[in-house]
């Protein structure tokens, strides 16, 4: 088992149609959403070979996002900010290499699919309103290294 956490500055942005309980329709907006960090718990199993270790691993995810909108015209349509932790599954592959008695390095690849949000931007009046649905999916490779304390069940070194 494994956790890890890592702040993140992604970025993705997309225009997005709006409307107005007082206008209908608008012109669309640009929504933005920047992943400010991400995490994962997830089992390893492997094979090792001698000092090489090929892994694959499962579990959770999560992400932590920013979101906003802006409108290029904001007489008719105000700026909308919000944010959400959004939970998902992930899944992954590596290679570990134990270089020196307790020391290795790795390198892995995570694929993470975070869950559908259906989310409604609402300003204070509520005379404007955006309903939008965000699917994020994150591919990450990660190299590392590690220290390993010294104690392990019968039969997990490597």
């Amino acid at each position: 088992m494994e956790a890890d956490v890592s702040g993140a500055n992604l970025t993705g942005s997309s225009s997005c149609a709006s409307t107005s309980l007082l206008n209908g329709a608008l012109p669309p907006a640009n929504c933005k959403v920047k992943v400010e960090g991400v995490g994962t718990i997830a089992g390893r199993l492997g094979v090792a070979f001698d000092r090489v270790l090929l892994y694959g691993k499962g579990g959770g995810a999560w992400a932590s996002d920013k979101y906003s909108l802006t409108s290029p015209n904001a007489t008719l349509l105000p700026t909308f900010n919000g944010s959400e932790t959004k939970w998902g599954w992930m899944v992954g592959a590596g290679v570990e290499y134990a270089f020196y008695d307790n020391w290795s390095a790795k390198i892995e690849y995570n694929y993470m699919n975070l869950r559908t949000s259906n989310i409604q931007f609402t300003d204070p009046t509520g005379s404007f309103f955006l309903n939008t649905s965000i699917q994020q999916q994150l591919h990450v490779v990660k190299a590392g290294i590690n220290y390993r304390w010294g104690w392990a069940p019968v039969g997990v070194r490597y």
